[in-house]
């Protein structure tokens, strides 16, 4: 396995972890342009760290369906970022110019379809204008994988392969829009937005224009790389005569041409960058860090846990999403009585003995289902004393809390 396979195969792998985990936090906001952002990332990380390992050193074609699947998703992906960057800079214009602010619902609706339109709809139209140019089904470059097939005449350039630069340009205006909005009344923009909102709205723009210097120079060197042979438009028969061939590259061919191995190693590097900056600007936050955290702990086989609480004579553990009330300090020896409040607002009094009256909770919303699923055996307030085992560690189900 060559160095730079192996260092690929290790990033996209990481890359889809860090891009794929806070995803669920992003869907629960609503955050549109950082969803489809994140969902095209995550996607070609898992098909680049596939394909890196199913073709390291050999140009077999192993799996047709597979190669098929992938040369459209490809295709898609081409624009799939860039669109989705578009979204997030509309929006923030909208926030930015007062546009989006006290929408109707019916305006929301059609915001919403303007957005899948652009996050969704742009990248099918782009499978659709490949297999209509398409003159094999799909390459296999060795190390690479499967690799979309494109017949290079002047329809690409205008159907495919300009399409990332017009969409960061696009782009690129929207955010000088917003610069420009925001020199001009910075004060008043801080007064209507809370810290939290600002510094969301920075990191977002920041990730925009970071995408647009990233995407942009690299599509432009693409068009530049392939106007260099361009053929004449023969017809649809012409171009597709030999559509079920495939044609398969090996390394040594692909890497002693330099342009053809710049741009195929820059394309797929360019999606790692991505993941890398989506994680820089968003993986902080305190959501993604308990994303990250939970994750961290399922793979080393370990159980979300706080302070255990001495409950009925018995040993039980409470899971992060709960809290316990204070209440007041009594005697040494007196147990005495405590609240778990749980984030939906159900709760249950437990017996709590002196040497657990110190107990360090920490309060998680509730609005994260995989806080609420611990495994069996489960412990109930109003379950039968003979459910328990002495001395045995117990996770309270926040279903089973009586409201």
């Amino acid at each position: 396995m060559a160095a730079e396979n192996y260092a690929f195969i290790v990033c996209s792998i990481v890359g889809f972890v860090i891009t794929l985990l806070p995803l669920p936090w992003h869907w629960n906001a609503s955050n549109t342009g950082i969803c489809f952002y994140r969902g095209w990332i995550t996607a070609s990380c898992l098909v680049g760290f596939i394909d890196a390992i199913v073709w390291n050193n050999n140009i077999v074609d192993w799996a047709p369906a597979w190669c098929a699947i992938v040369a459209r998703f490809q295709a898609g992906s081409n624009v799939g970022s860039t669109s989705a960057t578009l979204i997030i800079v509309r929006n923030l214009y909208g926030v930015v110019s007062s546009k989006a602010v006290n929408l109707s619902e019916k305006m929301k609706r059609r915001a919403m379809y303007i957005d899948l339109g652009i996050g969704f709809g742009l990248p099918v139209l782009q499978i659709l204008m490949e297999y209509c140019l398409a003159d094999e089904d799909y390459y296999i470059f060795e190390d690479i994988g499967c690799n979309v097939a494109i017949y290079s005449d002047y329809l690409a350039f205008v159907l495919i392969f300009c399409w990332p630069t017009i969409l960061g340009i696009i782009a690129f205006i929207y955010g000088c829009l917003i610069i420009r909005m925001c020199a001009k009344a910075y004060a008043k923009l801080r007064a209507a937005f809370s810290d939290a909102d600002t510094s969301h709205y920075f990191r977002l723009m920041a990730l925009a224009v970071i995408q647009m210097l990233l995407i942009i120079p690299i599509s432009v060197y693409d068009i530049a790389a392939n106007a260099k042979t361009v053929y004449p438009f023969l017809g649809w028969e012409a171009i597709h005569a030999y559509f079920t061939e495939v044609t398969q590259i090996p390394a040594s061919v692909w890497r002693s041409n330099r342009s053809l191995a710049a741009g195929t190693e820059l394309s797929r590097w360019a999606v790692i960058f991505q993941a890398i900056i989506s994680f820089v600007f968003f993986g902080y936050v305190r959501e993604a860090r308990i994303k990250y955290r939970h994750a961290f702990d399922y793979l080393i086989g370990r159980r979300q846990r706080i302070a255990p609480a001495l409950i009925a004579g018995h040993v039980s553990t409470l899971p992060d999403f709960v809290t316990i009330s204070q209440g007041s300090r009594p005697a040494a020896s007196q147990p005495i009585v405590k609240q778990i409040t749980f984030a939906d607002s159900r709760h249950a009094n437990v017996t709590v003995e002196p040497a657990q009256n110190r107990v360090d909770a920490t309060e998680v919303p509730g609005t994260s289902d995989s806080l609420l699923t611990v495994p069996r055996p489960a412990y109930s307030p109003n379950a039968p004393s003979s459910n328990w085992a002495p001395g045995q560690l117990y996770e309270v189900r926040r279903d089973t809390i009586a409201p």
